[in-house]
């Protein structure tokens, strides 16, 4: 694995020499970092070793790490002390490490030692990292003597665990993939492209399975060297312009989905570089007669080298057809937020166009709006995101409401095909003219979440359900809305052992998955079918806590028998004990021999 220091050569760390024993005394730290540093030494070891017969020693000596979740900063301490006086009144102090691996490593003075913070990526993906730190104790700034044993080794082995999904593009160029996230990606192509092919990894989860790709996608682009570890995705021949592609992504032992957008420019002037993209060009909406309020974003993004510089941003509208429909744009976060009002416009189509501009970099650029004022059905969803996890009430209702762009009178019926949703009523009639001036009716369909298809979704998993609406009245046609869930739940997957002797207590290790709240909900036991929990619950190890494991003591389960491990959260309580949310793991128990 190809080493260099962490950063680029800058001024190595200097600490006053507090390290047990050193001589000359009286030294004082400076640093610009104010007591730490984040630099690093040159990577020259040229220079000869100074007290040779002394030694520096590290704790620990090597780091053996393994990782709880995968996506975050790993945070790791070592400590070097001297065995004797090291002869200077100054140190300088550095390090060498895989920048692939490490983000940064930050030196601190103790009172008789110095210590090294040391912090990975939190963008590792999941996999082993071993290989070796180099630090640095010498005399000088520029390390040509160094000091006891100096270069130290610190050998490494982290382990990072798997995400549940991740998808992302590399070994790609900045003016080829513009931009990226879990769910869709930005390609440039010049004019007359025959292909650009965009090297993608992933990392699913064994619940997951192997990525699918829908039909239609595999139509449009090219999926070659597809394999558990990613897939190369190559763009079509087409015409200048920008391009929207939506698809839905399935998995193998899933029933979970994930949207993914490919946006694909191609010829745009000047290429892709310090101008707005807006990734749909043209804009095209379907608004709701009569609605004065019809919202709408999309992506948008500055290229270039003033990407991230922080400006003032300014979009205006030119009208095409009609005037005032549209409000004042706005754009954060690389979104551009638009707001229709169609109350004073007849059905149609309308368009305008919009210009964004930065103030201090001068980064201009426009996009068309297309508005069909269109017909339809009404719907407002009190809530379009749910979350499955151990504060779930079984009992818990939603609704939406339903109405139409006519306030037109008639009966409506409402479907879905998703398993974990239940419809408390298929059907219903917009209101009348009377209940709409009253301001009474009731015209929603109402439902709740099936535990049974919660229960058969796989764990740490997201995904969307949908409910369809439909009239007799031929101006309204099918309108489905999506429902988004998230399922987390705390879960034991695996047991150090499996079986236990009646009347003895005993400890075990239990593996699994969010895991951390079993410090203040408890585990408990349950025998075949029974309401409540076994009197005696295990006792958590708080020391050893972690998302993924823990270890449990129990003082001994007097009766033999088989055994759930239940833990004793809201979900599990207000089911009785009755309804798994996720597979439980047993234990049995036997007689004494």
């Amino acid at each position: 694995m190809y080493k260099q220091s962490v950063f680029r050569k800058i001024a190595i760390f200097v600490v006053a020499c507090v390290l047990s024993g050193c001589g000359g005394g009286g030294g004082t730290a400076t640093s610009s970092g104010g007591g730490s540093s984040t630099g690093s030494s040159s990577s020259s070891t040229s220079g000869g070793n100074s007290n040779s017969s002394l030694t520096v020693s590290l704790s620990p000596s090597s780091i053996n790490h393994q990782a709880s979740v995968a996506g975050e900063v790993q945070v790791l301490f070592v400590t070097g002390t001297a065995s004797g006086d090291l002869g200077v009144s100054t140190l300088y102090v550095g390090a060498d490490a895989d920048v692939e691996t490490f983000r940064s490593i930050t030196f601190y003075q103790d009172t008789d030692s110095v210590s090294a913070q040391i912090e990975t990526h939190e963008t590792l993906w999941g996999g082993t990292y071993t290989g070796n730190i180099s630090i640095y104790l010498c005399s000088d700034a520029n390390c040509n003597n160094h000091l006891a044993n100096s270069p130290l080794t610190l050998p490494y082995n982290i382990v990072i665990p798997k995400s549940g999904f991740r998808m992302e593009p590399i070994n790609y160029s900045n003016t080829t993939v513009v931009d990226y996230d879990r769910e869709f990606v930005a390609i440039n192509a010049e004019s007359g492209t025959a292909g650009v092919a965009v090297q993608y990894k992933t990392e699913l989860s064994a619940s997951l399975g192997e990525l699918v790709f829908p039909d239609q996608m595999l139509a449009d682009f090219q999926i070659t060297n597809a394999s558990e570890e990613g897939f190369t995705l190559t763009t079509p021949t087409l015409a200048d312009g920008s391009y929207t592609f939506n698809y839905t992504l399935g998995f193998t032992n899933s029933e979970n989905t994930i949207p993914f957008t490919v946006y694909y420019l191609v010829g745009r002037e000047g290429g892709a570089n310090n101008q707005f993209i807006f990734f749909e060009d043209p804009i095209e909406i379907d608004a709701l007669y009569g609605s004065p309020n019809n919202n709408h974003s999309t992506r948008y993004l500055i290229t270039g080298e003033n990407r991230d510089i922080l400006d003032y941003k300014e979009f205006t509208v030119e009208y095409i057809d009609g005037a005032d429909w549209l409000g004042w744009p706005s754009g954060s976060d690389d979104y551009l937020h638009l707001d229709l009002s169609t109350e004073n416009l007849p059905l149609g189509t309308y368009r305008a166009r919009i210009h964004g501009s930065t103030f201090y970099t001068q980064v201009t650029g426009s996009v068309d709006v297309i508005v069909n004022v269109v017909d339809g059905f009404d719907i407002f969803n009190q809530f379009n995101e749910v979350r499955f996890d151990q504060y779930l009430y079984s009992n818990e209702t939603r609704s939406a409401y339903v109405d139409n762009s006519r306030q037109a009178q008639g009966e409506w019926t409402a479907s879905t095909t998703t398993p974990w949703i239940t419809l408390l009523n298929t059907s219903g009639n917009f209101l009348t003219p009377e209940e709409r001036e009253n301001y009474w009716g009731d015209s929603s369909v109402e439902y709740t979440f099936n535990v049974e298809g919660i229960a058969a979704l796989p764990n740490n998993s997201t995904g969307t359900g949908t409910i369809t609406f439909s009239s007799e009245d031929a101006r309204f046609p099918d309108k489905s809305i999506e429902i988004n869930y998230v399922k987390e739940f705390p879960q034991i997957t695996a047991l150090s052992q499996t079986q236990v002797v009646a009347g003895q207590p005993f400890s075990l290790t239990a593996q699994g998955i969010n895991l951390g709240i079993i410090a203040h909900e408890g585990v408990g036991l349950r025998e075949g079918d029974n309401q409540y929990l076994y009197e005696a619950y295990f006792t958590v190890d708080e020391a050893t806590l972690t998302q993924e494991s823990v270890i449990l003591t129990h003082p001994g389960i007097a009766q033999p028998g088989v055994y759930e491990i239940v833990i004793n959260h809201t979900a599990n309580r207000d089911s009785s004990y009755q309804q798994a949310y996720v597979p439980r793991v047993s234990i049995t128990v036997v007689e004494a021999e």
